[in-house]
């Protein structure tokens, strides 16, 4: 009996034969001149290089009570090598469907092999494998989406040796979960539909562009500095809920405060042109005003004190005039400094405020 030959599954004695049998189904199978044929499936055959014997054995007869004392056979010799080795250039024309997509777009590639070997399709996490799609396996496409521009590597092992073919896609409008730009970047158009930090300078001032803000603030903890002058456009509002502090502003429009307006620092001057209270109530004035010299006071309605009417020089007012007889004299009075004087033709009466 002979060595076990490596790789072997069933080891018989030399020159032997294991037994297989091949039946007809039913009683018997008539054969025409076509002859018949035998598929032998799953045969285990050592992978040594050599030679495997087949010997097919026969009984047949053309008489069903009359058969032969011994079968016919045949000896059918089977070289046995090593496979040949898949050239690299077998695998080939790896290539996406479509080069460029939009973001979620879905994506197939497509590439030509042999069946027998097994391809890996590698990818960064801009794309994600559609449902059911795995990344290894004896397939020739595969499909899924990208979000970003993605470069696609297909390996394959022959020959003991792991090959490599890449092809990329990219995305017209890319999504980033995490973008970081160094050096001076030109954009036609950004939109961040979430948080978006500069910790540089941002500046919009090329021609007659526009920077739109919904909410301006400081940053966190720290006052907003505004180291310019700034234009508000007529029928534009400018709201101030809490402090305002500027060091020069310039209304061309209307200003209202909802609450109070304070300037009282140092030498601060403040200047107004038509001083007037709220609309349909009078102004009121709750402090000591001084008229520095030089300077007028120019009434030109009513003037009170304490709820009563002031005269001023120059006012024409009746006084009446009681005599010792008791007789009333009207006359016309002028007011001079503190006091006021009655002409009559009996002489001058004067009468003093109190």
């Amino acid at each position: 009996m002979s060595p076990i030959q490596k790789g072997a599954d069933i080891v018989v004695p030399e020159g032997d034969y294991a037994n297989f049998v091949a039946k007809a189904p039913g009683d018997g199978t008539a054969v025409d001149a076509s002859g018949i044929t035998i598929t032998l499936k799953n045969l285990s055959i050592s992978t040594m290089p050599g030679t495997a014997r087949i010997e097919v054995r026969e009984t047949a007869t053309l008489d069903t009570g009359k058969w032969p004392d011994s079968p016919g056979f045949v000896t059918l010799p089977i070289t046995k090598f090593p496979a040949p080795v898949i050239p690299v250039q077998a695998v080939c024309d790896f290539r996406a469907e479509q080069l460029e997509v939009s973001a979620g777009d879905a994506v197939r590639l497509t590439w030509n092999g042999p069946s027998t070997l097994e391809y890996t399709v590698l990818h960064g996490g801009g794309a994600t494998p559609a449902e059911g799609q795995a990344d290894t396996g004896k397939f020739h496409e595969w499909k899924g989406t990208v979000s970003r521009d993605t470069t696609f590597q297909l390996s394959y092992v022959t020959g003991g040796t792991t090959h490599y073919l890449t092809t990329v896609v990219t995305v017209a409008n890319p999504q980033f979960t995490g973008l970081k730009v160094r050096g001076a970047t030109e954009l036609e158009s950004v939109t961040a539909n979430g948080d978006l930090t500069a910790n540089g300078n941002v500046t919009a001032v090329s021609g007659d562009k526009i920077f739109r803000i919904r909410e301006l603030r400081g940053p966190y903890g720290e006052q907003l500095t505004v180291n310019s002058t700034i234009d508000v456009l007529v029928g534009n509002s400018v709201t101030v809920t809490d402090g305002l502090t500027v060091g020069g502003l310039t209304v061309n429009g209307d200003l209202t405060a909802n609450g109070n307006v304070t300037a009282v620092s140092g030498d601060k001057v403040f200047r107004i042109r038509d001083l007037r209270g709220p609309y349909g109530e009078t102004l009121s004035v709750n402090s000591s005003t001084h008229f520095l010299s030089g300077n007028d006071v120019t009434i030109e309605g009513g003037l009170t004190r304490g709820g009563k009417s002031v005269v001023c020089e120059g006012d024409m007012h009746h006084l009446r005039h009681y005599r010792g007889d008791g007789k009333g004299d009207n006359w016309y009075v002028n007011y001079i400094g503190d006091s006021i004087y009655l002409s009559s033709s009996a002489g001058a009466s004067e009468f003093y405020f109190d």
